[in-house]
């Protein structure tokens, strides 16, 4: 059974957004014995925020391999949808001709769609790509390579880093044990405003 896309990383995510002095400074820590621990749950945190929040807080590139394109009611072109964000640039759209893939070339034969921070590939000249073949041949034949996160993660949301600190000092403090809880209730705050619950990137 095909599944309807995959993610792949390209290169990245690079740097982090929150390094281990200003987490020893958050958490008031003033030894080295425990840097070790310590950093592994800075980078525990960090995971946590960006799956939970949906959002890359570290620049990185992805290709979207999709198994056939989108069509939905009251859309009136198939699409793609981009499910990362944020999205910093859409870098290659290719589509499968039955022997290989075909670049495209943008406001040519497809456009970038975005509405309150999401976005999709919007093939709006879809008419003129005759050559586009949905075979066996190549079982995801729709690809979108395109850059996530900030430049640099150090410009990162404030607030997801900071909520990166808490969920960080919040595991120190119970020695990396969650007792039951989905994750602190500072983060869960800190993080509502961002969250971006469904993305089409």
């Amino acid at each position: 059974m095909i599944k309807s896309g995959y993610y792949e990383t390209l290169t990245g995510p690079t740097g982090s957004p929150v390094d281990l002095a200003l987490f020893k400074s958050h958490a008031r820590i003033d030894f080295d014995a425990e840097d070790a621990i310590l950093q592994t749950y800075l980078d525990t945190a960090l995971l946590k925020v960006e799956e939970f929040s949906n959002q890359s807080m570290r620049p990185a590139q992805v290709r979207g391999n999709y198994a056939a394109l989108d069509a939905k009611q009251f859309n009136d072109y198939p699409f793609v949808d981009l499910q990362r964000a944020p999205i910093r640039s859409v870098d290659a759209v290719r589509l499968w001709d039955g022997s290989q893939f075909e670049v495209l070339t943008e406001n040519v034969s497809y456009r970038i769609e975005q509405k309150a921070g999401y976005w999709r590939v919007v093939f709006d000249e879809f008419s003129n790509l005759g050559f586009f073949s949905l075979s066996d041949d190549q079982q995801y034949p729709v690809q979108v390579d395109f850059s996530i996160g900030p430049a640099d993660a150090a410009n990162a949301d404030s607030r997801l880093k900071l909520a990166v600190l808490h969920w960080a000092a919040w595991l120190y403090d119970n020695g990396g044990e969650c007792g039951g809880e989905e994750m602190p209730s500072t983060v869960r705050k800190l993080i509502g405003s961002k969250r971006i619950l469904r993305v089409f990137g």
